[in-house]
């Protein structure tokens, strides 16, 4: 029921931000914006190399039995190759900009924005892991929490303080960045929080 809720919350202030970014931005700033995010969300696919459900699978049969030497390999072990890939794929993303601006979606302005959200490649794939990893310990609240609700809820604020100046495509993607990276480290703590049991294992 509370990750139902969570959703439910999560996808109405998605819709809402998307209205606040458009009044913000206005039709065409609001087009570059979401191309940009469009191409980091597609980066965040190779970062998160379909670990998904294996870290969830592992994990929740590792602490259900207190294996919890299996909780922090496989943790660990995911966490390494999606940073190696998270990385890699930001790389790819910032040096295929101009191409992907000009050749695919005929927007050279298009090019600084999707360099700029590039970025946010790492800890958007990151913060996707954390959620299933806290899903597999069973801490529903935690992972609907940060998945859906998360950067939108802290997108929308930051928003609403920055429209007190010109808000540009560059500086929403650096919102988007900020927010996505503080969730992020927010999940990384929730983490840490529950599962105490694998601090100082290999």
């Amino acid at each position: 029921m509370v990750a139902f809720l969570l959703r439910l919350v999560g996808s109405g202030l998605l819709f809402g931000f998307n209205l606040l970014l458009a009044r913000l931005l206005g039709a065409k700033g609001a087009g570059i914006y979401f191309l940009a995010l469009t191409a980091a969300t597609i980066a965040t696919v190779i970062g998160r190399m379909g670990l998904e459900n294996a870290l969830l699978r592992f994990v929740a049969v590792g602490s259900a039995s207190g294996n919890w030497d299996q909780v922090a390999g496989v943790y660990r072990q995911g966490m390494r190759i999606a940073w190696l890939a998270s990385i890699a794929a930001t790389i790819l993303l910032f040096f295929l900009a101009p191409w992907l601006a000009e050749a695919v979606f005929e927007e050279a302005e298009l090019t600084t924005a999707m360099r700029l959200m590039a970025i946010s490649v790492l800890p958007m794939s990151l913060l996707g892991l954390y959620s299933e990893l806290l899903k597999g310990i069973k801490r529903i609240g935690y992972s609907s929490f940060i998945r859906p609700v998360g950067v939108p809820l802290l997108n929308i604020t930051l928003l609403v303080v920055a429209s007190t100046v010109t808000v540009t495509v560059n500086r929403a993607v650096m919102v988007n960045i900020f927010s996505s990276t503080m969730i992020f480290l927010l999940g990384i703590h929730f983490w840490r929080k529950c599962v105490p049991e694998i601090i100082g294992r290999p």
